[in-house]
């Protein structure tokens, strides 16, 4: 039974209730959340060690780092036996022999994942067509911001939506600071402490260990950090990451697409800008990054770079919603209500308020009839309050272009 709860990822919240193993479902699971129940299920039949095991979207609810922990472990439980998983989530079926794609219905799809994505279009397609009510129309994508060589050439159907459009739409022209000494200069006293304060100061005894046991993944020291403001931090760990894999931001589809812009004189229209984005990341709280930090704990190197390829393969098959696995029921779940707060306002900050001044953006480009192609983060199109949602309850389609 034990063995069962460890390899569903049920052990750490089954210990923490007052009778562990013992302690009482009630009718309909209404006293565990929607990923504990999941997994409770999941350790059920894994007692059983069945011949074919049967996952009717059983990984739902679940956090993405849960999610990726369970399938690894599932895996070795599991090879021997047939299994048969139903899901919405690409991530969760990746590394299956053969996967059926459905669609309203319909089979459109048989193969393993790279075969999949080099031959079925509903399995890839990451871009749209809206149409405002007025009839007007304008291509949206959501970019990776750190991509691989093997994405170049791009698709010809992303090649032939900047063609053909007279303005590209970005969230900020990253390329106009790269070269601006002036700009460096002051980011860098951005990133340090003015008030001969330290890092471990700002943030929690349990966020400062879980760094530097990670940090210690990548031979480094936290010492080497502690001057450094808590948003600098974060970037430095985003770096190590992209510097340690075949991941490259200068590679990245905005990067890239702005790039080709600006050789061709074709006209760039910033949503946001660079100022406001660096602006919002150095003024985050404390609280937040303490959180963010916090959630490095039991990662290493290699989950994490994991985690990135998974994202990564996620966005070239145009699944989205796993974007937004940070706002999952079962992370939360996790959460004090202190940090619940925190999180809501980490979210409405850099996604939710954003999204609502990016669609508002849209809507004024095409009101005006502008031959656009609009490309910013794949995680603000997607679920409940994306630019999708939102455009559409303002009274506009969207359709999928399949690439």
């Amino acid at each position: 039974m034990k063995k069962a709860a460890a390899i569903a990822q049920a052990t750490e919240f089954i210990d923490a209730k007052p009778e562990g193993y013992a302690s009482p479902i009630a009718q309909g699971g209404s006293n565990v959340s929607g990923g504990q129940k999941q997994r409770l299920s999941i350790a059920r039949a894994i007692a059983k060690d069945p011949k074919i095991y049967l996952f009717d979207d059983s990984f739902s609810a679940l956090d993405y780092k849960t999610d990726v922990a369970l399938r690894r472990a599932l895996k070795a439980q599991t090879d021997n036996a047939t299994v048969i998983i139903v899901a919405q989530r690409i991530s969760t079926v990746l590394h299956a022999n053969q996967i059926l794609v459905l669609d309203e219905g319909r089979l459109v799809g048989k193969g393993t994942h790279a075969q999949l994505m080099a031959s079925c279009p509903e399995y890839q397609d990451a871009m749209w067509k809206v149409t405002s009510p007025e009839g007007n129309t304008m291509v949206m994508l959501g970019s990776f911001h750190a991509l691989k060589d093997e994405c170049y050439p791009l698709p010809e159907a992303v090649t032939n939506a900047y063609n053909n459009a007279d303005i590209l739409a970005v969230e900020c022209d990253i390329t106009s600071t790269s070269e601006d000494g002036e700009y460096m200069k002051n980011l860098m006293k951005q990133m340090l402490y003015n008030d001969n304060t330290k890092l471990s100061q700002h943030i929690s005894e349990e966020a400062y260990s879980a760094l530097q046991t990670y940090l210690g993944y990548w031979g480094m020291d936290i010492s080497a950090l502690e001057v450094y403001r808590p948003w600098a931090v974060s970037s430095t760990l985003d770096t190590l990451l992209i510097q340690d894999s075949d991941f490259d931001s200068e590679n990245g589809l905005d990067n890239f697409l702005l790039t080709t812009a600006h050789a061709d004189g074709k006209e760039i229209y910033e949503v946001e800008s660079v100022d406001f984005q660096m602006n919002l990341l150095i003024n985050f709280s404390d609280d937040i990054y303490d959180l963010m930090f916090r959630s490095y704990e039991g990662e290493t190197k290699e989950s994490q770079k994991q985690a990135l390829e998974d994202l990564y393969t996620a966005w070239k098959s145009g699944d989205i919603e796993t974007f937004l696995e940070e706002d999952n029921e079962e992370e939360l779940a996790g959460y004090t209500e202190e940090d619940k707060k925190i999180a809501e306002d980490y979210n409405n900050q850099m996604l939710y308020d954003r999204n609502k001044n990016m669609a508002k953006a849209a809507e004024d480009l095409m009101s005006q009839g502008k031959n656009v192609f609009y490309v910013v983060g794949a995680a603000h199109y997607a679920g409940e309050g994306g630019i999708i949602d939102l455009l559409e309850k303002d009274g506009y389609t969207a359709e999928r272009v399949q690439y």
